[in-house]
């Protein structure tokens, strides 16, 4: 039995949730067009929340419980798919770390992680949009 730091489903869990963790300041700025952007280039520095004019604010960076709740629902999505994806949720496979199947364990646990993560913003940009009443959402009448 591999111990759980070993197992490539394990890496590909923490790999996603670090992809979600950078993409997520940009992937707000795409769903709201709030001027989010990289962490390298400002960060949230654009953000409509710094404007004292703007009638709308974005829901992710203004509300603590509309973005929090939208981060915990973001990250524990990508975790989940990643670590368990699409067939395994018993957890059945059991293969050492040093299988030739451990890569490709990991990169389609990787790439479950990352559609999780686009799904999941989505649908939680979605929503915070609808609670916050913010008018700006990717997909014009959705809000």
């Amino acid at each position: 039995m591999v111990s759980w730091i070993k197992r490539p489903e394990t890496w590909a869990g923490l790999t996603a949730v670090v992809f979600a963790a950078v993409f997520v300041t940009p992937y707000c700025g795409y769903l709201f067009e709030c001027g989010c952007t990289w962490p390298w280039a400002g960060l949230d520095s654009n953000c409509n929340i710094h404007d004292a004019y703007a009638e709308h604010r974005c829901p992710w960076c203004s509300s603590l419980q509309a973005g929090g709740l939208s981060m915990l629902a973001i990250l524990g999505f990508s975790y989940a798919a990643a670590v368990h994806p699409l067939g395994n949720w018993t957890g059945a496979l059991e293969e050492s770390s040093r299988s030739p199947r451990s890569f490709s364990v990991f990169a389609s646990g990787f790439l479950n992680g990352v559609v999780a993560f686009l799904i999941a913003g989505f649908f939680a940009a979605w929503l915070a949009a609808l609670w916050t009443g913010y008018p700006t959402f990717v997909v014009p009448g959705m809000v």
